[in-house]
């Protein structure tokens, strides 16, 4: 009888553990496809676990759900191109890397965000790390007023987000509140006439404490680029700064604003090119130690530079 009991224990067990397994490979989720050939994106849970979806949204939902391991990072393939994508949330303590592989992501609605905000394409939560490399995002929707809000460390690897394309109200191609952003390796953001290409906005106000950093390197941005902050200095820990590193063979085709309304902000140019203006400004009444500060140090400026 205590063997007979045993080994039912045992099969409860084995039972119960199958669900589990099955969710933390996907299994179960909206929009999985058995023929890869009709699928739009891939995850790559594992080296020997590869699942296909029919959407890339469908994709970063079965890659983020819950009891889905985060401690390497997960790879989500898109595999053609998706014309009428919905806006992606990517929420926190995620480790997801997005290849485009080459493809175009077309948002035409809904988009997303925080409640009464819903206007991003991409809204990537806070203490998450992504990197989305080798491929386009397009808004088509007029809902958009963002291409991606960034409140993660992200790393913008060979992509284009381009506000020009598509019927939409894109103010900020991308918006970045929180974290460390990286640009890199010929990627290309522009804007519209009345956008912006990028910011680094420090918003401690609203708990984002940690500072915000944007480095751009061997990139082109076609559009003005603003590092400012909330002015909220009495928010408990808030003690950080907005910070823009723009580096070497790095193009800029716009304005870069620098402003202080109560936080030294940072603009620090190394060897780009930005053909536009380049202005400083620290608001009346901030203390001296957190004006805002502007280095050039090698490249070109064929604006003013002004402090």
């Amino acid at each position: 009888m205590k063997k007979l009991l045993a080994l039912l224990l045992t099969l409860c067990l084995v039972i119960g553990m199958v669900p589990l397994a099955a969710s933390a490979e996907g299994e179960g989720t909206d929009g999985q496809v058995d023929d890869p050939s009709s699928a739009k994106a891939s995850v790559k849970f594992s080296e020997h676990s590869t699942k296909y979806y029919d959407t890339l949204a469908n994709a970063v939902k079965a890659a983020t759900a819950e009891g889905v391991s985060q401690e390497s990072p997960i790879t989500i393939t898109l595999l053609k191109d998706e014309e009428n994508g919905v806006g992606i949330v990517v929420g926190e303590e995620k480790n997801l890397v997005i290849d485009f592989d080459y493809n175009t992501y077309t948002v035409t609605g809904p988009t997303v965000g925080s409640s009464d905000t819903e206007t991003q394409c991409f809204q990537l939560l806070k203490d998450s790390t992504i990197e989305m490399k080798n491929g386009t995002i397009v808004a088509n929707t007029t809902s958009a007023k963002m291409i991606i809000q960034n409140y993660c460390n992200l790393t913008l690897d060979h992509m284009v987000l381009d506000a020009t394309r598509g019927s939409n109200a894109v103010r900020y191609v991308l918006s970045n509140n929180n974290g460390q952003t990286r640009i890199t390796n010929g990627t290309e953001i522009t804007a519209n006439s009345a956008g912006v290409a990028f910011d680094a906005y420090y918003w401690p106000g609203n708990s984002y404490t940690g500072g915000v950093s944007v480095t751009v390197e061997n990139s082109t941005i076609n559009g003005n680029i603003e590092a400012t902050d909330d002015g909220d200095t009495d928010t408990s820990g808030a003690n950080a700064q907005s910070k823009i590193t723009l580096k070497g063979a790095t193009v800029v085709n716009g304005n870069v604003t620098n402003k202080s309304t109560g936080f030294a902000n940072v603009v620090s140019i190394e060897g780009a090119t930005v053909n536009g203006n380049v202005t400083t400004e620290t608001m009346s009444g901030v203390d001296e130690g957190k004006s805002a500060k502007t280095t050039v140090s090698g490249g070109k400026v064929t604006g003013t530079v002004s402090n």
